[in-house]
């Protein structure tokens, strides 16, 4: 790899790790049920809060080091452990893939 396309891969980590993946974790700690929502939005919601799960268990097996900072610095774990209290059973479902994948990655240990 030559070091062009090393510069514009890190710049892309950077900008993903510090501008979109905040304003995911936000949107996933939005709780939809203390709002006005109808069936059909609840559940668009429920489905998208459901593909941010599997981006950041994609992250975790292919940028460890930088979802390891990232997860403890925003308290990323417990966001995500509120999504319970929704009562969605798939995205209980992807809790349990995001706590698998935080433990099969050893976030919560030093590396």
């Amino acid at each position: 790899m030559d070091s062009e396309a090393i510069d514009k891969k890190t710049e892309f980590n950077d900008i993903f790790f510090n501008k979109i993946l905040r304003k995911l974790a936000d949107f996933l700690a939005k709780n939809i049920y203390n709002s006005n929502f109808n069936e059909t939005q609840k559940n668009e919601l429920i489905e998208s809060k459901q593909i941010i799960l599997e981006l950041i268990c994609y992250c975790f097996s292919a940028h460890n080091q930088k979802i390891k900072q990232w997860t403890i610095h925003h308290d990323l774990t417990i966001t995500v452990l509120k999504l319970i209290e929704e009562k969605s059973k798939i995205l209980i479902i992807w809790v349990l893939k995001f706590l698998k994948s935080l433990l099969l990655n050893s976030v919560y240990t030093k590396t």
